[in-house]
């Protein structure tokens, strides 16, 4: 009988991401791996070092449970597809909507506050394709955002993404 060996997820996931990265020809001296899934991990890789530097629970699993709670929609292929028909432009508040008419100091088009203009605006019948539109942003600009931060903590350049929920447009 062959013996099966256990290999913790995490050292799994670090053991592919080298594989396909080897396959594919790219030699990285140091990343970050931002594994996407329920939640999400964020791994940093050095050679043949790397270590878990974070995460949040924010991934896929806040996807499907804030798409179904606030449209009822709780399969994730129609949630990304109905989400690409939306728009958050009623939904969040972006830097454009803070500075009308003046020069912003940042791109416009930043969000300045996710569904921050629903109690701005008093918008209360909101589209169930812009919601979910406004949901996966959230969700990409929170994974993003923490992303960016531990590459530049470690100073990396390169962000790998990975995991179940990669569908989701940033």
């Amino acid at each position: 009988m062959k013996s099966i060996e256990y290999i913790v997820e995490f050292e799994a996931t670090i053991k592919g991401v080298k594989y396909l990265l080897e396959q594919e020809g790219h030699q990285l001296d140091k990343s970050i791996i931002t594994n996407i899934g329920t939640g999400t991990s964020i791994h940093y890789m050095e050679g043949n070092f790397h270590t878990r530097v974070g995460g949040t629970g924010v991934g896929g699993g806040t996807l499907t449970g804030l798409s179904t709670i606030m449209t009822g929609v709780s399969n994730f292929t129609e949630i990304v597809e109905r989400a690409s028909l939306g728009s958050r432009e009623n939904i969040d508040l972006f830097v454009k909507d803070i500075f009308q008419g003046m020069e912003a100091p940042i791109e416009g088009h930043l969000t300045a506050s996710n569904f921050g203009n629903v109690s701005i605006m008093n918008n209360t019948k909101l589209e169930p394709n812009n919601l979910l539109a406004t949901i996966q942003a959230l969700v990409g600009e929170v994974i993003t955002t923490l992303s960016i931060q531990f590459a530049e903590q470690k100073e990396c350049e390169h962000i790998i993404y990975i995991g179940s929920t990669l569908i989701i447009r940033f």
